[in-house]
């Protein structure tokens, strides 16, 4: 992967269970988690438009919702959902720093905890947190591949 194009859509690829992050919901508070491989027919439930919010952010649109990536908690473990429109005056918990990484793999780190996203999960139907700093033996658990869709 290369430059990260603004109003792209990606598959964002969990390095260490190999699956891709999701979801099926369409309401406000809709939960991610990881499956893989993608089924036929539901492209669109994994699709993420990566959009500029300035200074080197990004919000993540879902295709499939319309909903933005959001987090409002700042501890370890906290958990991220699905919202929109974003309201005015909580942009910081929508946008998302695209940090380049080992072997063309990235790092999402959330704007209002400073945390990653991650997972040690395997299976589909994993849960992703935020997490942060990145213990060293865990990095493979906070990279993605962005994969343009």
């Amino acid at each position: 992967m290369s430059a990260i194009e603004h109003g792209q859509y990606y598959y964002a690829r969990h390095q260490f269970s190999g699956k891709y992050v999701c979801s099926g919901h369409t309401e406000n508070g809709g939960e991610l988690w990881l499956w893989g491989p993608i089924p036929e027919g539901h492209e669109v439930r994994y699709k993420f438009e990566l959009l500029d919010a300035g200074g080197g952010y990004y919000y993540l649109r879902h295709q499939f919702s319309g909903k933005f990536v959001c987090s409002g908690e700042t501890e370890n473990g906290g958990k991220r959902w699905l919202w929109g429109p974003i309201p005015d005056g909580h942009e910081p918990r929508y946008k998302f720093e695209v940090i380049a990484g080992e072997e063309g793999h990235y790092y999402l780190r959330h704007q209002f905890s400073g945390k990653y996203v991650c997972s040690g999960e395997t299976e589909d139907g994993g849960k992703l947190w935020l997490w942060g700093p990145i213990p060293e033996e865990h990095r493979i658990r906070d990279r993605f591949d962005l994969q343009r869709a």
